[in-house]
């Protein structure tokens, strides 16, 4: 992977996809609550055979029971996410199209049910926040949702030596919670983000015997290649507080919800509603 190419690192994440665990994927208890989201709409809107819009090519999202008659359409910029992740097709009216999220191929006010899964996490804030915002409130129905699993942080944030320590005390249940909680923690301030190449210097600082480490906690299998892979790579995630996003979805969106999954690091990520206004 080149060090400062976007396109390669979404081709690698493509690739790791089977390897990576919830949270950084939904599992059952994030999908249960979008379903129930979807088939609220679903009631209030008189059983309309829903046409949803899906930020991304998240199978688990792709492949949960509908209601008869929708029309799902993703809307992915990364062909390697497009070609190894996108589960193909698992539903008649299923397509996907490559494409830009702050301009989709999509008509104005088509979409009853937009719904994605962490993509703001791939956002600058709050500008690119407030232009993915724009583009939602063009495409969704006046009495259409947002359904946006969260990739977020709680106040006060963690310091990456904090989080290293509580791994080695065995209070962190898995490698991809340590993952997420340490490139959490070394984001200083939201508009700057965090650098994957400043989450492998934590790493590095505080993790320097990592088979051992991996071993020890029973990490899967290429663990320590996946934090190694970080060297030096400028691609920088954003991570919000709820308050954050609502604020900066605020006033074309209202939120509705915010729905807590029961797992692991379930406070980070929330499923929110959000109606247009």
């Amino acid at each position: 992977m080149r060090e400062n190419d976007p396109a390669d690192f979404w081709e690698d994440r493509a690739l790791q996809w089977d390897t990576m665990e919830p949270p950084l994927r939904p599992c059952p208890k994030d999908t249960a609550i979008m379903r129930r989201l979807v088939d609220e709409w679903y009631g209030s809107a008189g059983n309309r055979s829903p046409r949803v819009l899906i930020l991304g090519v998240t199978p688990e999202i792709a492949t949960m029971p509908w209601p008869g008659g929708t029309r799902l359409l993703a809307v992915d910029s990364s062909p390697g996410m497009i070609r190894h992740v996108w589960p193909g097709r698992s539903w008649p009216n299923a397509a996907v199209v490559q494409g830009n999220w702050l301009a989709m191929p999509v008509r104005s006010g088509s979409s009853d049910v937009v719904i994605g899964d962490g993509f703001l996490s791939n956002m600058s804030y709050p500008e690119g926040y407030r232009a993915v915002k724009e583009e939602l409130r063009r495409v969704v129905r006046p009495d259409g949702i947002l359904a946006l699993r969260l990739f977020g942080r709680r106040d006060p944030s963690e310091w990456p030596a904090e989080v290293v320590e509580s791994m080695r005390a065995g209070l962190i249940g898995s490698f991809s919670a340590f993952r997420l909680r340490l490139m959490i923690s070394v984001q200083k301030d939201l508009a700057s983000g965090v650098k994957l190449a400043d989450v492998w210097e934590a790493w590095h600082e505080g993790v320097q015997e990592p088979e051992t480490v991996a071993r020890a906690f029973g990490w899967p299998p290429g663990a320590v290649k996946i934090m190694e892979r970080y060297r030096g790579v400028q691609v920088a995630v954003t991570y919000p507080t709820v308050e954050e996003l609502a604020d900066v979805f605020s006033p074309e969106f209202s939120l509705a919800g915010c729905f807590y999954p029961e797992y692991e690091l379930g406070d980070y990520h929330p499923t929110l509603l959000f109606r247009p206004m």
